[in-house]
C-alpha cells in the first residue's frame, strides 16, 4: 500500500512542476513586453518619421486634418497637411491601416500633391508572408500608383464600383499575394477618398 501512494505521488509532481514552469515562463514574457512597449512604440515612432521624410523630403510642418466621418481613426491614424519651411504647399499624407493576409493590418503610407494627384507609396509595418505578400513593400509594385489623380480608384482586376464616379486604376498585383496587393489599393484608396471630402 505505501508504494502505491509513493507511485500516485510521483505521478503529480511531475504535473505540478510543469505547471510551475508555465506560470513563470508566463509572468515573464508579459513582464519582457511590458518593458519593451515603450521601445516597441519608439522605434514605430521612428520609423514613421523616416517615411514621412522620404515622400516629402522638404517637408517641415505635418498639420493633422479632420478625418472624414465615414473612416475611423483606427482605419486612418493620420491625415496631415504638408508644407516646407517657407510655408509653401506641398501637399497630404495619408497614413492607413488595412487588414490584409496577415494578422496584423497593412501599413500604407500615401502621399498626394495640393491638388490629389499620388506623388507616392509606401508599405510600412506589416505581416504579410516573406516572399509573396511581403514583396507589397518593394518598389516595382509601388511606384504603380504614382502619377493618378484623385478621380481614379486603384484595385487588381481594374474595375470600379458602380454609382461611383471614378476612373478605374487597375495595379498589376504581386503574382501569388492578391489579398496583400489589393490591400495596398485599398489603403491608397482610404487616401483618395479622404482627400476628395476634405477638397469638395
Amino acid at each position: 500500500m505505501p508504494k502505491s501512494v509513493a507511485l500516485k505521488d510521483r505521478g503529480v509532481m511531475p504535473a505540478l512542476i510543469l505547471f510551475l514552469i508555465c506560470l513563470v515562463s508566463t509572468a515573464a514574457l508579459a513582464m519582457t513586453y511590458e518593458l519593451t512597449a515603450e521601445r516597441r512604440a519608439l522605434l514605430v515612432e521612428t520609423a514613421l518619421l523616416e517615411n514621412k521624410q522620404l515622400l516629402f523630403p522638404n517637408g517641415e510642418e505635418f498639420t493633422p486634418l479632420e478625418l472624414p466621418e465615414e473612416f475611423s481613426p483606427e482605419q486612418i491614424p493620420l491625415f496631415e497637411a504638408v508644407r516646407a519651411a517657407d510655408g509653401t504647399e506641398l501637399g497630404y499624407l495619408v497614413q492607413a491601416m488595412v487588414k490584409g493576409y496577415g494578422s496584423d493590418p497593412v501599413e500604407v503610407l500615401t502621399a498626394l500633391s495640393p491638388t490629389g494627384e499620388v506623388l507616392g507609396v509606401l508599405v510600412g509595418d506589416n505581416a504579410e508572408t516573406a516572399g509573396l505578400g511581403k514583396r507589397i513593400e518593394e518598389a516595382e509594385f509601388r511606384d504603380q500608383f504614382s502619377g493618378y489623380q484623385l478621380s481614379s480608384f486603384f484595385s487588381t482586376d481594374g474595375q470600379s464600383p458602380s454609382g461611383l464616379n471614378l476612373e478605374p486604376a487597375k495595379i498589376d498585383s504581386i503574382s501569388g499575394a492578391t489579398i496583400s496587393s489589393e490591400a495596398v489599393c485599398t489603403g491608397v484608396n482610404w487616401a483618395t477618398t479622404a482627400l476628395r471630402g476634405l477638397l469638395d
